[in-house]
């Protein structure tokens, strides 16, 4: 309640395609999978925490290369109603790309993340190379968490959801 009048955020809608997302993928259903991850990614960014699971589900189930392009697709045709009512191109990447500037943000807001440990003290003067490191890091994070989906396929229902959970769980700790 606090979340969404305060930030006038609504959590539920991207979290609701994100459940829907992972439901396709227990259903063995890849362009619904990568469609409702597309409309989720189109209300909110944080939907690139599931990103890490959809690729392992999309390679250890060997899905089509033309998959991933269901939520670009569906991004797209999200995007068309507001440059109807005259936002401009820019203004859609707008929010994406000022969420991802972490020197405008800090780097952790008191959230849960690898970036509490670093001392207060250490200014944000070094903040361009704090972040080029975390995204390094975070890459190879999900390569190693990627590496097992190219032996085998991935179809039980409980590996699934700690795939997905991991998944969550990387992304946030580490970006």
């Amino acid at each position: 309640i606090i979340n969404s009048s305060w930030w006038g955020q609504c959590d539920s809608i991207y979290t609701a395609w994100l459940l829907l997302t992972f439901y396709a993928c227990l259903r063995g259903r890849a362009n619904l999978a990568w469609g409702f991850w597309g409309v989720a990614l189109a209300f909110k960014l944080q939907a690139i925490f599931l990103l890490p699971f959809l690729l392992f589900w999309t390679i250890s189930r060997r899905e089509r290369w033309t998959a991933p392009l269901y939520a670009a697709w569906w991004f797209l045709l999200l995007s068309i109603a507001p440059l109807l009512e005259g936002a401009g191109i820019s203004s859609l990447w707008a929010a994406y790309i000022s969420q991802a500037d972490v020197a405008n943000l800090g780097l952790s807001f008191n959230a849960p993340t690898i970036y509490t440990w670093l001392p207060a003290s250490a200014g944000y003067q070094h903040l361009g190379v704090i972040q080029k490191v975390g995204q390094a890091v975070t890459a190879l994070a999900v390569l190693i968490y990627l590496w097992p989906a190219r032996r085998r396929r991935h179809d039980n229902k409980h590996t699934l959801l700690v795939y997905a959970a991991l998944s969550v769980f990387l992304v946030t700790f580490l970006m």
